[in-house]
């Protein structure tokens, strides 16, 4: 009677196992039917290897790509990528906000700063080149100001 209980618990383990192999052989089947459905049974050896060729192919278009990306950031460097403006009166004759210091900057902080400062007797306009961040000549206090938030926030 005993003998017969360990028969067929040991049966009953074997249909489990049994199942359990079962499911995990139709899911791989599964798995490998959505690898290879538009293949028409050229074997799996060879889709593997078309697989792997479409993946060097997409490897070698990625690298293109960064390299390709990494020159235009380089060369972007050099374009006007920071532009700040700042009207105001420096003179107390003349009404509203005429005047104006405009800062135009490259990637590393250099390119030049457009002043024009307006009164009653004219216009005067000035360029100064900035490197860097820095001014090479002197700046007023407004050309300055404009130079800093523009080195700060521009980007």
């Amino acid at each position: 009677m005993q003998t017969e209980w360990i028969s067929w618990i040991a049966i009953g383990v074997l249909i489990i196992w049994i199942a359990v192999l079962t499911m995990m052989l139709l899911k791989q089947r599964r798995m490998l039917s959505m690898v290879f459905s538009d293949a028409e049974d050229p074997g799996v050896k060879q889709r593997f290897m078309q697989l792997l060729k479409e993946m060097d192919e997409v490897n070698g278009r990625q690298e293109f790509l960064a390299k390709n990306m990494k020159q235009l950031a380089l060369e972007n460097l050099k374009n006007v990528s920071k532009v700040m403006m700042l009207r105001y009166n420096p003179y107390g004759d003349v009404g509203g906000e005429q005047s104006f210091s405009i800062v135009l900057l490259n990637g590393v902080d250099s390119g030049m700063v457009l002043t024009s400062l307006h009164s009653r007797a004219g216009t005067r306009s000035y360029v100064k080149a900035i490197a860097k961040g820095k001014a090479e000549m002197q700046l007023s206090k407004e050309e300055q100001e404009v130079l800093d938030e523009a080195v700060k926030t521009g980007t």
